[in-house]
């Protein structure tokens, strides 16, 4: 049904909010379309934004209109239907006579989804098109809704970060700071485009043609953050503390311009090549991170850059800041996080492919969630003193239709940047109560195995997690003794006192709570004594030199030292060799977990398992492992 006129204003009302109509192209919706395009196989593909007289188009691929009247378009049919509209062949339908895309584009194929929010409010669509009529799968039209739900999240992000920079860019109106030669966007994109139109033109050994250099997109990390929680004038603070800071290193001619969002251009004409661009995105960024003082406080800032090295190639400012974005987010859950504050991501032409191919991914993840594609593989815990199976260890595995199993490393990170890593959780967690549930029932017998479940960043201190565990556990007839919640150091850190009260609560059922991945760089005797906790699990990393390694092996002993004077149960991860383990057991470590023992396996050989373990030999003529 379409929308009604109360709708109607309040749609039109959040658009006004979004202020996008117009707006400059944007890298993140450009990708979408351009995936659309190329798995659905098609000529064009569009994400479009309808207000009350016009459809415009946000991003498209293959489309060459901007904007198309409202009545003349697509619009009206596809939100006057639920799900994904297909019209096969539009010349041959009268209601498309008059429809502008077809008579100026040449439009016969159309399959468009509405970008909806909530239930109700529908503020554009994302389609694919065609010039020659054909067929759409339904497994095409879920995943096009998958897409478009991916499109309308980006869309809705967009109104709480068009807030932030709308007042501040009204605080600075009233308290304008001093900028030196901070440009604006439009200026820096004159200058910049005027030397790539002339070197566009063939003659770039001519001496008199402008070097184009490099282009750097500095992005303030806490920006939005700082903004929200401590208003806009702390976020006009920081900002003020960038301006001042970031044209220290500068050469004659580089130029800087400041954009929305706490985001910075630097174009560096004066950078021959990728070593001394790097060198000089180095310069910037230890000039601009640092103790800021912020209202009463002071906080750190601290910035990710995109490094285009080389603007040869390059058309527009858009062209490159494309490019750089997408060197930022290709690296912002890998590289960068591993290089800490050297936070520098240097573009490589297969990033714009690997961030196709991340849309796509998401798409489909969401699609497996749709479906409960997720299962449980169990990795067993066992007691080190007498090899006793003690439990297992719940980990995710994502098997598509055609029964292959997608690697963990491949959909984790994507899960836990989209929030579905709550969902995904709870659906593997849920058919393992179910299983157990099951062989307890089955075997009329006790059946004493513990579990333990990972629980993310996104959910481990609400409210709604705590009521979560209590149904699951009542439901299954679960004891919470038997339930254990893991979650990794990082999760604790930099929390608040009503976050350690939810840990009381939670510890208060009686489940068990560990700190997972102990010992890898963010562990510290501090959060073992600020959170209740029952134990914590040892990184295998810190096993990998034992017990060759006298520094590894004293390194376990303190860990292991540790946890017994702290009345906290360890488990050691990785366990790989008999050597391993019968140095493990010297020092009193009490569980273990590991390859030795057992791979994760799957429901069907739970049952096996648990009858009979293929480790128990270990125990019984000198430490001889099982066959792998």
């Amino acid at each position: 049904m379409a929308n009604s006129s109360e709708n109607e204003s309040a749609r039109l009302e959040f658009l006004r909010q979004l202020d996008i109509f117009n707006a400059e192209p944007e890298v993140a919706f450009n990708r979408i379309t351009e995936v659309a395009r190329r798995i659905f196989d098609a000529e064009g593909s569009a994400i479009s934004l309808v207000d009350d007289k016009r459809q415009w188009f946000k991003a498209t691929c293959g489309i060459s209109l901007g904007e198309v009247p409202r009545d003349r378009s697509f619009w009206p049919h596809v939100i006057g239907e639920n799900g994904v509209v297909v019209v096969e062949d539009a010349s041959q339908d009268p209601r498309f006579q008059q429809n502008t895309l077809v008579k100026k584009e040449g439009i016969r194929f159309y399959a468009g989804v509405p970008l909806t929010i909530g239930d109700q409010l529908h503020l554009g669509t994302l389609c694919v098109t065609d010039s020659a009529p054909r067929s759409f799968a339904e497994e095409d039209r879920v995943l096009l809704a998958e897409l478009a739900e991916v499109a309308t999240d980006l869309v809705e992000s967009r109104r709480g970060s068009h807030q932030t920079w709308h007042e501040d860019m009204t605080w600075r109106e009233n308290d304008t700071p001093s900028t030196g030669m901070v440009l604006s966007r439009p200026a820096l994109k004159r200058q910049l485009q005027t030397v790539l139109n002339d070197r566009s033109g063939g003659e770039e050994s001519d001496e008199n043609t402008s070097p184009a250099g490099a282009l750097l997109l500095l992005d303030i990390d806490q920006f939005r953050q700082v903004s929200s929680s401590l208003g806009r004038r702390a976020g006009n603070q920081l900002l003020t503390h960038v301006r001042s800071q970031i044209q220290g290193p500068l050469r004659a001619g580089d130029k800087v311009a400041e954009t929305t969002g706490g985001r910075f251009i630097v174009w560096l004409p004066s950078a021959e090549g990728e070593e001394s661009a790097v060198g000089m995105a180095h310069q910037i960024l230890d000039q601009v991170q640092g103790l800021v003082e912020v209202g009463d406080r002071k906080i750190y800032a601290e910035a990710s850059m995109g490094l285009v090295p080389d603007l040869t190639g390059h058309t527009s400012l858009e062209d490159a800041i494309e490019n750089a974005e997408v060197s930022i987010h290709q690296s912002s859950t890998s590289r960068l996080e591993r290089l800490g504050t050297n936070k520098i991501a240097v573009y490589q032409p297969e990033m714009k492919k690997a961030a196709q191919d991340r849309i796509l991914l998401e798409a489909t993840l969401r699609q497996a969630v749709d479906r409960e594609e997720f299962e449980p593989f169990y990795l067993p815990t066992v007691r080190l003193d007498t090899g006793k199976l003690i439990g297992f260890e719940l980990l995710a595995r994502w098997r598509q239709q055609d029964g292959s199993i997608v690697s963990p490393d491949r959909f984790l990170p994507v899960a836990e940047e989209t929030g579905l890593i709550v969902t995904i959780g709870h659906q593997v967690i849920e058919k393992a109560c179910e299983t157990i549930a099951h062989l307890r029932e089955s075997r009329n017998r006790p059946l004493e195995v513990r579990l333990s479940g990972n629980f993310s960043r996104q959910e481990f201190f609400k409210e709604e997690t705590r009521t979560y565990v209590i149904d699951l556990l009542n439901r299954h007839d679960i004891s919470p003794s038997t339930f254990t919640m893991e979650v990794t150091e990082r999760v604790l850190g930099n929390r608040e006192e009503a976050d350690l009260a939810g840990m009381h609560r939670l510890r208060d059922l009686g489940v068990q709570i560990e700190i997972d991945d102990f010992g890898t760089g963010y562990s510290s005797l501090q959060t073992l004594l600020d959170f209740p906790v029952d134990g914590f699990k040892v990184d295998r990393g810190l096993l990998s030199g034992v017990p060759d390694d006298e520094s590894a092996l004293s390194v376990m002993k303190s860990a292991l030292e540790m946890g017994e004077r702290l009345g906290l149960t360890v488990t050691t991860e990785g366990i790989e060799t008999p050597a391993q383990l019968k140095s493990l057991r010297e020092l009193g470590c009490q569980l273990g977990q590991g390859f030795l023992f057992s791979r994760p396996v799957t429901t069907a050989k739970l049952g096996s398992l648990i009858d009979s373990a293929p480790w128990e030999d270990l125990w019984q003529d000198g430490l001889r492992g099982p066959e792998q």
